[in-house]
């Protein structure tokens, strides 16, 4: 990994730092094996992959909201899990997991309190979004 630290910190999860800053928003492993993806001439998986979903994310976040208005339980579990899933596949473990939450609420068919933990999506999203642009960066 090209201007990053791998570091263990009083645990077995590893801390990586990108250009000094600690990456605690995402699953390095995750990263890395986009990385490993890499093929000689080939265009870089980690930047496609990353592109893509900061270009859908807002996309799914707005679904979100607008499904919430409407009452649209359906379609508010599609988004959720449409974001949970791509968030997980890019290493953004804690964002899929706040999107659990959201897809457990449509689960059980209420969206009650739905509005509060779409405001942590967005918060996580901007963390993510920072975290990710910086690795893309650094490779």
């Amino acid at each position: 990994m090209s201007d990053a630290d791998w570091i263990t910190e009083g645990s077995d999860a590893p801390v990586v730092r990108v250009n000094g800053k600690i990456m605690s928003h995402l699953n390095m492993e995750i990263i890395q094996s986009l990385r490993d993806l890499a093929e000689p001439g080939e265009p870089d998986a980690l930047k496609e992959c990353a592109d893509l979903y900061l270009s859908d994310t807002p996309n799914c976040i707005q679904n979100l909201h607008d499904s919430l208005n409407k009452q649209d339980v359906p379609g508010f579990k599609r988004a959720a899990h449409t974001l949970k899933g791509s968030s997980s596949n890019l290493g953004a473990d804690i964002l899929a997991s706040i999107c659990g939450q959201l897809e457990d609420l449509a689960r059980a068919g209420s969206l009650t309190g739905a509005a509060e933990i779409i405001q942590q999506v967005e918060k996580e999203f901007a963390a993510v979004k920072s975290e990710l642009e910086e690795v893309c960066q650094a490779s």
